[in-house]
Parts: C-alpha cells; sequence; structure tokens
C-alpha cells in the first residue's frame, strides 16, 4: 500500500506555479494552493486508490493541446509547437511518486552513475500512459 506523507502533497501543492493554466479539468493551480490543507485528505483518498488499484481516474487521461508561437511567421504552422496541458492534480501525484522512486534508487546507490538517464525514463513513463 503506497502512502505519501502529508507534508510532501502539502508542499508539491504549496509549490504550484499558481499563474500556470488549468488543464482540462478546468481546476486552476490557484485553487488547489490556496486549498492545500483542505484537500490534503480527499487527494490521499484518491492517490492511494490509484495506486492499490492501479488506475487512474478517467478524467486524468485527457489534455488540451494547444499551438504555442515559437519563431517566424505566425501564419506558418511549423513555426509552432504543442503543449498538452493535463490535469493538475494528477501532475502533483506523478511528481511525488516520482519524487519516492528516485529517493529509493537514491538510498540504494542505484544507477548513479545514470541519474539523469532514470530520471528522464521516469517521466517518460509517466506520460506515456
Amino acid at each position: 500500500m503506497y502512502n505519501a506523507p502529508e507534508p510532501t502533497r502539502g508542499d508539491k501543492l504549496n509549490k504550484l506555479k499558481v499563474n500556470k493554466s488549468p488543464g482540462p479539468d478546468s481546476l486552476h493551480p490557484r485553487v488547489l494552493s490556496e486549498l492545500r490543507y483542505q484537500l490534503n485528505t480527499p487527494l490521499r483518498l484518491i492517490y492511494e486508490t490509484s495506486y492499490n488499484t492501479g488506475c487512474i481516474p478517467r478524467d486524468w487521461k485527457f489534455a488540451n493541446t494547444v499551438p504555442i508561437y515559437k519563431k517566424g511567421s505566425k501564419a506558418e504552422c511549423n513555426n509552432y509547437r504543442p503543449v498538452s496541458l493535463t490535469n493538475v492534480v494528477c501532475k502533483v501525484m506523478e511528481s511525488v511518486i516520482r519524487d519516492h522512486i528516485m529517493k529509493f534508487f537514491s538510498r540504494q546507490r542505484f544507477f548513479q552513475q545514470y541519474a539523469a538517464w532514470v530520471s528522464k525514463k521516469v517521466d517518460q513513463l509517466f506520460y506515456s500512459c
């Protein structure tokens, strides 16, 4: 059974970039940050259930993809890059799990010489599902 310490969740919610856009659920990061103490227990229950069942809520699988202008003529499609706006609550859970995995690797001294590679692969694992 997975149980992230409450300070970890609270810290993650406290450190959210509140000026970022909300995801497809329209839940703004500022709301999560300001209500972090009230949301701690409900988020713990959602995260534990998700971890124990191996499934995430269906709504967390959706993202809004928007074009972001890079450079050059704004009339050409090649001058834009896609950015996916994903569910903020899901990103917090991913971050907590990633931190625990990396802490485990660090304590066990696994992959010390490949730490950057492991971190990149863990990120890819979460965003490929």
